[in-house]
């Protein structure tokens, strides 16, 4: 799909787009805390429409799996955090995850 794009960006002189992507994500410090976050995110989820493609592990986990999109000629990564209240996780991004992939 990113080569047909860009062909087509050639095609009509103009430069490539960049390709973003927006999934959610969902991170925990360790494998205990991803679990926690995990069954609040399926008591949302069974609440809510919808699912797909997530991201979601710890630290490492996540930082490898956006390494490899960002390998795969992905611009950016617009990551989804559907569990409000958890500010925890959002500094968790941050300060440990964002610094990794940056």
């Amino acid at each position: 799909m990113k080569q047909r794009v860009e062909a087509a960006c050639e095609a009509a002189g103009r430069d490539p787009i960049p390709f973003s992507l927006m999934t959610g994500v969902l991170v925990g410090r360790d494998r205990a805390e991803l679990e926690d976050r995990t069954r609040l995110l399926t008591e949302f989820r069974d609440k809510a429409p919808g699912g797909g493609a997530w991201i979601t592990g710890t630290v490492d986990d996540v930082a490898e799996r956006l390494g490899a999109l960002r390998d795969a000629g992905v611009a950016r990564v617009m990551c989804q955090h559907l569990l409000h209240t958890d500010v925890d996780m959002v500094a968790l991004i941050g300060k440990e995850l964002a610094p990794q992939v940056a």
